[in-house]
């Protein structure tokens, strides 16, 4: 591998000086193509200048020029220029210089053939200047890195050690003298060991086991996925990626920045929960908006101009049906966990309204586009509730101890049709049973549709188990912390006081709760830390108390109390 030159700040990020209006460029570099676009506007000729880093543009001529143009411009011109630098230049930090003199004129042939008068003319004064710098790889190096990383494409780990190493096609090459990939592709090893694992994760998941294609193409990922991660890190997520739109191929702009306050907020956790699947987070950005608005909407109206207008193009829907007003006024009664759902939720409207036989919408096992990807713990493959059931599909409205008047029937009925709670094999749904804090977990991340996965410290919580992806959602999206031991108890049975903690982190997280606070008799018994959640998921008609005024935090939370409080969470 040849040794680069030059360090890269950033991500391809290009540093623009303007000095005037007269000329104005934006500059950007196509490192599979080797292509320097220059895209702008000028009043007067433009000449084009890259050198290395480490060469000083005083001292230019014939050798040291990698390439030099000049442009006959006359007046306001836009212009969209591309340079081709040679693919066999040594990796390494280049400089772009473009100049314009609105007084400088070529006069004789001798100035159009030598690259020096060309360049800066005979008249130093009024000169406007933009300048900009960019990372080329030399064709062997990035065709060596690409064929390094395809050998390690379905493996996050090994990817990420790949890329903060560097390989140069064997492993007898010493360490000291490998050059790390992180710097062909413009990161620094500080932001690469910060950002790195999760960013690796993400790529691999949108490979999905296949090439990656060029050197542009991982560095597009990389761009992508460490802007993503800087979003669910912050406070606004959407915001850093209206901020950082040009690493993304969707119009952000129409699809994220133009997301109404209530949007915002269910775009944003789903962004915190995402996990691509076949797909880049930028082909899925429009479908996540998408669903995002329909999540937030709080007329039926918004749902109609997400499938008539603002997403039409993405959205599978004939929607010329009868009484479609009716239709979309029905969608306002269902769910939404992910962008299927759109379509499927209108299929089941239009049936209901126009007693029209209903088809249920065919969801894909990857590349589902919402509620944060797949994984195996999205809407798609749920696990059961505990490793000994596997659960045959059962009508809500059959389960043998759930009779029609009981108190829990409509939620175990939705929630059951949604796949977010199941039944027993012998048709049974048992409300009486009690739930252990992973069952309740793995119905907290399916109801909710919580995907992304973080590395778990609990030392009670294998790979082995059915429910560690489940734990490992939850604890990536802030809603379980475990004990203070290290452990998180998953076959303890749940206490009201506990799930009631955890379903207020999720809530307060989305910011769908207000003010209001209700107060019980027994509280003094509570938990510290519960005390403020159970007030407020009661003062928003979350939970109800047990009677006499009491809530009964240390008792264990049924199945059928389990229901309620999912199905008031997801209606919140």
């Amino acid at each position: 591998m040849k040794k680069s030159v030059g360090l890269m700040v950033g991500l391809l990020v290009l540093t623009m000086v303007t000095q005037a209006f007269a000329l104005d460029c934006a500059i950007s570099y196509n490192a599979a193509t080797n292509e320097v676009n220059l895209v702008g506007t000028a009043k007067a000729p433009v000449s084009v200048l890259i050198l290395p880093e480490d060469v000083d543009p005083s001292t230019i001529d014939e050798e040291n020029a990698v390439a030099a143009a000049q442009y006959e411009w006359r007046g306001v011109t836009e212009f969209d220029e591309t340079i081709l630098l040679d693919k066999n230049l040594p990796s390494g930090t280049y400089n772009v210089t473009l100049k314009s003199n609105e007084q400088y004129m070529l006069t004789t042939t001798e100035e159009v053939n030598d690259i020096p008068a060309r360049i800066y003319g005979t008249i130093t004064d009024n000169i406007k200047s933009v300048s900009g710098s960019l990372y080329h790889i030399n064709i062997d190096d990035g065709e060596e890195m690409v064929a390094d990383l395809n050998t390690v494409k379905t493996d996050a780990d090994a990817l990420y050690d790949m890329i903060a190493t560097g390989k140069t096609g064997d492993d007898s090459t010493p360490a000291e003298d490998r050059v790390p990939y992180t710097e062909l592709i413009g990161v620094t090893p500080e932001g690469f060991a910060q950002f790195g694992a999760y960013v690796s994760e993400q790529m691999v998941g949108t490979k999905d086991g296949e090439d990656f294609t060029d050197i542009q193409e991982v560095i597009d990922l990389m761009n992508e996925y460490r802007v993503l991660y800087m979003a669910i890190n912050s406070s606004t997520p959407s915001a850093v990626i209206s901020q950082n739109a040009e690493f993304y191929t969707a119009d952000v702009a129409r699809f994220v920045t133009a997301l109404d306050e209530l949007s915002v907020a269910k775009f944003d956790l789903l962004l915190k929960n995402f996990k691509a699947d076949g797909r880049s987070l930028s082909e899925e950005l429009p479908e996540l908006s998408a669903l995002a608005t329909v999540q937030g909407a709080d007329r039926w109206q918004t749902i109609e101009t997400v499938v008539t207008d603002s997403h039409e193009e993405i959205v599978n829907i004939d929607y010329d049906v009868d009484n479609r007003d009716r239709v979309f006024q029905q969608m306002m009664d269902y769910t939404y966990e992910t962008f299927l759902d759109i379509e499927d939720n209108f299929a089941k409207a239009n049936s209901e309204v126009n007693k029209v036989d209903y088809k249920p919408v065919v969801r894909p096992n990857k590349g589902n586009g919402g509620g944060g990807g797949g994984g195996g713990i999205g809407a798609f493959e749920i696990a059961p509730s505990r490793p000994e059931q596997r659960y045959e599909e059962v009508d809500a409205k059959s389960f043998s101890d759930v009779p029609a008047d009981f108190w829990g029937k409509d939620a175990i009925s939705q929630l059951a049709a949604k796949n977010v709670i199941s039944g027993y094999p012998d048709g049974s749904f048992r409300p009486e049973g009690n739930v252990t804090r992973a069952e309740f977990v793995k119905m907290l991340t399916t109801a909710f549709g919580l995907a992304t996965a973080a590395e778990i410290p609990f030392a009670d919580v294998t790979t082995s188990d059915w429910y560690y992806n489940y734990i490992r959602a939850a604890y990536a999206s802030g809603i379980i912390t475990g004990g203070t031991d290290g452990t998180f108890n998953p076959n303890g049975e749940i206490t009201r006081e506990d799930a009631c903690v955890i379903v207020y982190r999720y809530l307060s997280g989305i910011g769908v709760l207000d003010a209001a606070k209700a107060s019980f008799a027994d509280e003094g018994e509570f938990a510290s830390y519960a005390v403020d959640a159970i007030a407020t998921l009661a003062g928003n008609g979350i939970v109800n108390g047990v009677g006499n005024n009491r809530f009964d935090g240390k008792a264990s939370i049924n199945r059928a109390s389990c229901a309620v409080l999912i199905l008031n969470c997801l209606n919140k």
